[in-house]
């Protein structure tokens, strides 16, 4: 079993590496819909503001797709990290911790996510 503090440290490093995303990577990234099950929480700091006005924002309007910053944006594990930290997750966050956040509080099931290279 992978301690805890261990899996933490080893995803914020993760996230720390990952490559720069910049507005044409995620252009070129498609928009799809996957189980929100499926991405690993990173701990970041919530702004509660934020995140109830998120809340409202998809609870009238649903997730507003198109603009950069709209979409959470995610990218997939190497599998060598899944299997020695025993992850079951298949992605990571990169941005959208709010949105991502905001949905899972509101019951979704899926979230519209664009998968970075």
């Amino acid at each position: 079993m992978v301690c805890k503090a261990c899996l933490k440290k080893r995803l914020t490093e993760i996230k720390n590496q990952s490559v720069q995303v910049t507005p044409e990577i995620i252009k070129r990234s498609p928009i799809v819909e996957i189980l929100i099950s499926e991405i690993a929480f990173i701990d970041h700091s919530l702004n509660k503001e934020n995140l109830e006005v998120i809340k409202a924002i998809i609870k009238k309007d649903g997730f507003p797709v198109g603009d950069w910053g709209e979409v959470i944006l995610i990218r997939k594990f190497k599998e060598e990290d899944r299997k020695a930290f025993q992850i079951s997750c298949l992605y990571y966050f990169i941005d959208g911790g709010h949105r991502l956040t905001a949905a899972k509080e509101l019951g979704y099931d899926k979230v519209p996510v664009q998968i970075i290279p």
